[in-house]
């Protein structure tokens, strides 16, 4: 059986024995040219540099139920091997970044493997010995928490291989739009840049995390993997038609019920998929309170929605805002063309009496003012300036940047937000969120997302650990840039907590801010105890400006949960993962 809660830390494989073959060598390390793909390999020919075979086509097949805010969602790939000779694929596949994995299994044929849990090293090994000794076996690791890696030794000529593997998540509730994300790309992560000396000439060379990468043909005769997406989304609440950037065809079985699919029946792997609805509003406070048993322990999972009325929401005063912007290499053209219309929007709807600064990085970074400064017409002249005279180039370098930002201080005491505008196509996400983590004290970090696949888990884990909000922007850039700006100068609710009369455990540790129409969203873990134990309300208690604030849950509330289990170890563990 699969611990999928486990799956940051172990590594699966499957082993089935068939024919031996012989002349194994040394793995292959080929440059890299693609970061998403299926590529094949001659088994006997793993020496040196050998051109990548051209990957054949590969379907793949994804599902998704969803049950109240909690889905499901199955994905099989089919890997086929056209040619005459033994092959080794190597295949990259993208995950949500707080999903939990709970199954995943080998079809060869007529014939079904179970994945087995083994350490990481110990899993590396076994495929290593199997794939010299020419059994059939293949390795899936999470070298990051939102990308899986299989590779797949000894396949037979002709041969059909099948992976299939299931995962459970959370919908996502912001703006009042619930967004259903099925990632299909993984960007390329830096690194850094080095200084390599060619001839006379000194070249400035970036680096690409190499453990995340699959060489694909570079020709223009092979197919981009087709994704068949469908999804039964029975929410339980009524919401208004789901709608998605893909052509999408809509079944309503009820206002609550709907079954979707892709209008042309297929999508290339080139952007993710995204599917966005809302609920429909009503007089009463939307709550969704989901419970299981599982072992003598009771699992929570609940989103409440205190839908504050924009009249009650006051602009806050003595604010200074900095903007850090990402210039490097991976926002070149499109990218940063939306970047600079995003901040030229941003900058333009400032309120007035607001401090701004800006930094701009790539492999340095590159400072509007020493400190925010007062926005004046002569300040914002020189921001908009700043902005346009903005190139992408070189590597990135975050590090010094976001230092800056999060050590600087306005001149009079105010409150301070950071908003990082980013693909976040960079290799080192867990040492970003430590270092903001650490410095960030009373401070709110912002992240804005660019293009159309961006790095979900970095930015989502940014904003979390900088007790901040986020956004995507691929289209609609002045709208949604109009958005972020009446959230973080209208903070909602401040220093929440939840009074529960059991002994229990709170994820998250500490709850961010909430901003105007975000949610809040939180997972419990009440030891020896059982749904029916639970008869007295649990309250959630904060501040509403000066004021107390206070919401009570009721046991009635709860509704049926299914692997809440496992979305409390993935939360528990990205938890230990910020802490560390």
């Amino acid at each position: 059986m699969i611990i999928a809660r486990l799956h940051n830390f172990l590594y699966i494989f499957f082993l089935i024995l068939i024919f031996p073959i012989s002349g194994y060598a040394n793995s292959l390390k080929p440059n890299i040219t693609q970061p998403y793909g299926l590529f094949f390999i001659e088994a006997n020919q793993l020496q040196g540099d050998e051109a990548v075979f051209a990957a054949p086509t590969l379907k793949t097949d994804v599902h998704v139920d969803v049950q109240g805010l909690l889905s499901t969602t199955t994905v099989k790939q089919y890997f086929i091997n056209p040619t005459n000779a033994w092959m080794e694929a190597v295949y990259l596949f993208p995950l949500p970044d707080r999903s939990a994995v709970d199954f995943l299994r080998m079809k060869i044929g007529d014939r079904f493997i179970e994945g087995e849990i083994q350490e990481k090293i110990e899993a590396e090994n076994t495929y290593d010995k199997a794939k010299k000794s020419g059994q059939k076996t293949t390795l899936v690791s999470s070298s990051q928490s939102n990308i899986f890696k299989t590779k797949v030794a000894n396949i037979a000529p002709g041969e059909l291989i099948v992976i299939e593997i299931r995962y459970h998540d959370v919908l996502v509730l912001q703006n009042n739009i619930y967004s259903l994300r099925i990632p299909t790309v993984i960007n390329h992560r830096y690194i850094h840049s080095k200084n390599t000396q060619k001839g006379d000439n000194v070249v400035d060379q970036v680096e690409l995390n190499p453990a995340i990468h699959s060489p694909i043909n570079t020709g223009t005769d092979y197919t981009i993997n087709p994704y068949a997406i469908s999804v039964n989304l029975n929410t339980g609440f009524d919401i208004t038609r789901p709608e998605s950037s893909h052509t999408i065809s809509v079944d309503s079985v009820s206002s609550s019920h709907h079954q979707i699919a892709l209008a042309e029946g297929t999508m290339p792997s080139t952007s993710d998929f995204v599917l966005n609805f809302s609920p429909i509003k009503s007089s009463d406070p939307y709550i969704e309170i989901y419970g299981e048993d599982v072992d003598n322990e009771v699992y929570l999972y609940g989103l409440i929605n205190p839908q504050i009325e924009k009249k009650d929401l006051f602009l806050m005063e003595k604010t200074a805002i900095t903007i850090i912007a990402d210039v490097s290499g991976s926002m070149s053209g499109n990218s940063l063309r939306k970047m600079q219309s995003a901040l030229i929007a941003f900058i333009n709807q400032l309120p007035e009496k607001h401090n701004i600064n800006i930094i701009a990085f790539d492999d340095n970074h590159y400072k509007l003012f020493n400190y925010p400064k007062p926005l004046t017409v002569n300040t914002k002249q020189q921001a908009l300036r700043f902005v346009r005279n903005l190139e992408a180039k070189g590597g990135t370098n975050m590090f010094s940047a976001v230092y800056e930002a999060i050590l600087e201080k306005p001149v009079l005491p105010m409150k301070h937000q950071i908003v990082l505008m980013t693909d976040g196509a960079i290799g080192y996400e867990a040492e970003m969120m430590a270092i903001v983590h650490e410095y960030i004290g009373d401070k709110k970090f912002h992240i804005v997302g660019i293009g159309s696949a961006p790095n979900s888990f970095f930015i989502k884990g940014l904003a979390q650990v900088g007790n901040g909000s986020y956004l995507y922007v691929n289209d609609n850039i002045k709208k949604k840039i109009t958005t972020l700006l009446y959230k973080i100068n209208r903070p909602v609710l401040e220093n929440l907590r939840i009074v529960l009369p059991q002994q229990h455990e709170v994820l998250p540790k500490q709850f961010p801010d909430v901003l105007a129409n975000d949610p809040i969203t939180f997972y419990i873990k009440i030891p020896q105890s059982s749904m029916a134990d639970l008869d007295q309300p649990f309250t959630i208690k904060g501040n509403q400006g000066s004021k107390p604030w206070s919401f009570s849950v009721m046991p009635d509330q709860i509704q049926q949960g299914k692997n809440l289990d496992q979305l409390w170890a993935r939360e528990k563990i990205n938890s230990l993962s910020f802490k560390r």
